[in-house]
């Protein structure tokens, strides 16, 4: 968590800087800083939440159903939200370097404006049937005689459907799109470079990029994949 809130910290100044902010890609960076930024604090509150309420230290059921609505759903979309702003990065760079020249970094910055309001909508639409199915449920515990509060969500049995080809969807498009932006990108820049370095063979042009592909670009991109399933 210490580490997630550093990163969205130090990308938030990053990015910050207006002259840093001239192509869609660095707004698309800066959504993406400020969305792990609350999901690490989400995160750290769900934390601290449950196990205060399991040890009864917060017994209020009004804040307890609350943050049972509220928490969940905004984890859902920060993290929803952050790989696909990373999608966006990917087709940037993509598109970036198969134009060349001819990119037009004004328009670049009006598509990224209009994509995350887009998007954040698009989010919340396939989302906001979490909170109506969530609630709280007490457990009672045989050995000490305590009851011990959870928050759960149920869904029939077509709205369960629905939610896991979303879920899928959240995860396997962006995935698939940075795959695929990662070849274009590779690909087209051994192709540049093949016709500059007449003295080394395509192979090896394409080797070499493959060996200096963003390796910080990939493992974000895992662990997004794997937080999302934690």
């Amino acid at each position: 968590m210490i580490v997630g809130l550093l990163n969205g910290i130090l990308a938030m100044i990053s990015f910050k800087n207006k002259r840093v902010r001239d192509v869609g890609c660095s707004l698309y960076i800066l959504g993406s800083s400020m969305t792990t930024l609350i999901t690490m604090i989400m995160f750290g509150l769900k934390f601290w939440i449950l196990i205060l309420a399991q040890m009864a230290f917060i017994v209020n059921r009004s804040f307890l159903s609350f943050q049972c609505y509220s928490i969940d759903f905004l984890l859902q979309i920060c993290l929803n939200m952050n790989q696909w702003l990373n999608a966006f990065v990917a087709i940037e760079r993509a598109i970036m370097i198969l134009k060349g020249t001819r990119f037009s970094k004004r328009k670049s910055k009006q598509i990224a404006k209009l994509a995350i309001i887009i998007l954040l909508i698009f989010i919340i639409g396939t989302t906001i049937h979490d909170p109506i199915y969530r609630r709280l449920i007490e457990e009672d515990e045989e050995n000490d005689n305590e009851k011990r509060i959870w928050c759960i969500v149920t869904y029939p049995l077509s709205l369960e459907t629905f939610n896991s080809f979303m879920q899928i969807f959240h995860v396997c498009v962006p995935f698939m799109i940075n795959l695929i932006s990662v070849v274009i990108l590779i690909t087209r820049k051994t192709r540049q470079q093949s016709t500059l370095q007449t003295y080394r063979t395509y192979k090896q042009i394409y080797k070499n990029n493959f060996d200096n592909i963003d390796i910080c670009f990939l493992l974000q991109l895992y662990w997004l994949f794997l937080l999302y399933y934690v």
